[in-house]
């Protein structure tokens, strides 16, 4: 794909100013971002939590029996993933519904799940919001796992962002991709760029920057299409990052099933 665009791109320098082609590629991947952008939610999960009190930590610590009467404190949490819309329902006879994938750890959490803090969730709220502000609550409806099939599906109540076009395959390595989503909650959303690398244990080896809050988001090759979820990155490189390939991304998109038929 890069080497037929520099070769389109020298055809035309023959015939037309350089400056101009220039000027048009830079366009049309700008306008490519953007059609990236807006195929990508921000998720938004709202946690509230049942913490151990100070005392029933320190206990912990030393090794000790908590208290049985120590009921905990209340608290709320809030995290960010990202997301894409890879279909749409509705919108006629009954509201709109989009459906939305990401990452498995996004969504692989409800009430009695134990935080790392030894916090158990009570209630959990999932919103899903698009590039231009619209949002809606989101209901996970297909979970994965935590390698590389780290991806799930979700359903959205309403009309939300454009519709990605997955890709018929994996780009070779070296090629260029894109990554899509919200890194560190940021609103509205990022696109940052790097390569394909190869491949590390199942998952696509990627030398773009990725950030928390980027979990969940699309990776796109060079003609916009998906190929991919960003679920890992690295505490050390930010360059290194890992996604769930566009298999794992397919197989969970067709086992939501009647997704559409989701009660309102």
């Amino acid at each position: 794909m890069q080497l037929l665009r520099f070769l389109t791109t020298a055809l035309l320098c023959m015939s037309l100013s350089c400056t101009t082609i220039r000027q048009q590629v830079q366009e049309q991947e700008a306008g490519m971002r953007r059609d990236m952008q807006d195929q990508t939610v921000k998720l938004e999960i709202t946690l509230s939590v049942m913490r151990p009190s100070l005392l029933e930590q320190l206990a912990r610590a030393l090794g000790a029996e908590p208290d049985p009467n120590d009921e905990g404190e209340e608290a709320v949490l809030t995290m960010a993933c990202s997301g894409v819309v890879v279909d749409k329902a509705g919108g006629v006879v009954r509201k709109p519904l989009s459906l939305i994938a990401t990452a498995h750890h996004c969504l692989d959490v409800g009430p009695g799940t134990e935080m790392s803090d030894g916090s158990i969730v009570t209630a959990v709220i999932f919103v899903a919001k698009d590039s231009v502000g619209r949002q809606c609550g989101l209901t996970p409806i297909l979970l994965g796992g935590y390698g590389p099939n780290d991806v799930a599906t979700g359903v959205a109540s309403c009309d939300l962002g454009a519709t990605a076009t997955l890709a018929e395959a994996v780009p070779q390595r070296q090629e260029q991709i894109y990554i899509s989503g919200h890194p560190l909650g940021v609103y509205p959303g990022l696109v940052t760029t790097g390569y394909v690398s190869g491949w590390l244990n199942g998952w696509i080896l990627l030398s773009a920057p990725a950030w928390g809050g980027n979990s969940g988001g699309p990776v796109y090759n060079s003609a916009g299409e998906v190929i991919g979820l960003l679920v890992r990155g690295s505490r050390e490189y930010n360059h290194l990052t890992l996604a769930a390939p566009l298999g794992e991304l397919q197989d969970r998109i067709k086992a939501s099933g009647d997704w559409a038929s989701f009660p309102e």
